[in-house]
C-alpha cells in the first residue's frame, strides 16, 4: 500500500527477520497478491531514480556511438582531411577554394585500319602531336607563373621548425608552388625530350631532370591512386578489343586553383618580398 507523505518523509526501520517473515498486513509471504520487496522498489519510490538513470545511460551510449561513427566514417572529419576539403599535407590557405566536380577525360585512341589515331577536335590535340608554337602555348598556360612567396607564418605551417631552410635571397622570400604545376612542368619537360632538335637540353634540365619527372610521375599516379574503372571494348580496326580512358572522373576544379595562384604571384593575395629578413 502506499504511505502518507509524512510516513514517506519519516524514517522507518523494520528488523531483517520481520521484513523477512511478513508484510505490514501480516501476509503471508507465499500469497500470490504479496509483490516481494525488490518489486515494490522497482514499482514504488524507487521507480523515478531508476528511470532517470536508465534514460541517462541510453542517451550516453547513443552520443558515444554517433560521435564515433562521425569520426571515424564521416568523409568530412577524416583526420588526414579529404579530396573535396583538403588534406593535411595540402596548403592550408588554399584548400577554402576547393571544389569537385565530375570530368569526362579525352584522348582515347581510335582505329582506322590498323592505324592508331586521336579524332579530330578532341581537347588532347592543343597538348600533343607535332610541336607548334599553339602546342607550346597550351602547355605554358598550365604552368607558367607557378611559383610565389609565403608568409613567415604560412611558411612555418607548411614546414615546420625547419621553414628558415627554405628562405630565398634570390626572391626575398619563401619560394613555394604547388606540386599538381610542378608535376605537369615534368609531363611537359617528357614531351619536350621527344624532340631533341626543337627542345635543347640545358645542364640542369638534361636527362637526370627527365629521370626525375618520369619518378616524380610514377609517385604522383601511385599517390592519388585513381580506382575509376577503364573498359575495354571491341575496335573493328585492330580485330581486338582496346581501352576506352574516355572515362568520367572525380577531379578538383583546375581553373580555380590556376587562379588563386595567380592571385598569389602578382595580385590581391601576393606576399611582397622581403628582402634580408633572415
Amino acid at each position: 500500500m502506499w504511505l502518507s507523505i509524512s510516513n514517506y518523509l519519516s524514517p522507518h526501520y523494520h528488523s531483517i527477520e520481520e521484513g523477512m517473515c511478513s508484510d505490514e498486513q501480516g501476509q503471508d509471504l507465499n500469497s500470490e497478491n504479496k509483490a516481494p520487496s525488490w518489486e515494490k522498489s522497482v514499482s514504488g519510490q524507487g521507480k523515478p531514480i531508476f528511470s532517470a538513470s536508465l534514460t541517462w545511460i541510453i542517451l550516453t551510449f547513443i552520443f558515444a556511438t554517433l560521435s564515433a561513427y562521425l569520426y571515424f566514417c564521416s568523409p568530412t572529419l577524416s583526420p588526414l582531411g579529404t579530396f573535396e576539403n583538403g588534406f593535411l599535407t595540402d596548403f592550408g590557405p588554399a584548400t577554402s577554394i576547393i571544389s569537385i566536380h565530375q570530368r569526362e577525360f579525352t584522348g582515347s585512341p581510335q582505329f582506322s585500319n590498323g592505324a592508331e589515331y586521336i579524332p579530330q577536335g578532341s581537347e588532347t590535340l592543343r597538348y600533343i602531336g607535332d610541336p607548334s608554337p599553339e602546342i607550346d602555348d597550351s602547355w605554358n598556360a598550365l604552368t607558367r607563373n607557378r611559383y610565389f612567396l609565403l608568409s613567415d607564418e604560412e611558411a612555418y605551417a607548411a614546414w615546420g621548425d625547419s621553414y628558415k631552410d627554405f628562405w630565398s635571397d634570390q626572391f626575398g622570400g619563401y619560394l613555394t608552388g604547388f606540386d599538381m604545376f610542378h608535376t605537369l612542368h615534368c609531363l611537359d619537360h617528357i614531351r619536350q625530350a621527344f624532340y631533341p632538335d626543337i627542345y635543347h637540353q640545358t645542364p640542369i634540365h638534361g636527362q637526370m631532370h627527365r629521370d626525375h619527372c618520369i619518378d616524380h610521375l610514377r609517385q604522383m599516379v601511385m599517390c592519388y591512386g585513381d580506382i575509376t574503372p577503364i573498359p575495354t571494348m571491341y575496335f573493328e580496326g585492330i580485330k581486338k578489343n582496346y581501352i576506352d580512358s574516355n572515362r568520367r572522373h572525380t577531379c578538383r576544379n583546375f581553373q580555380q586553383i590556376r587562379d588563386y595562384v595567380w592571385e598569389r604571384v602578382n595580385g590581391s593575395l601576393a606576399v611582397p618580398p622581403r628582402w634580408n629578413s633572415v
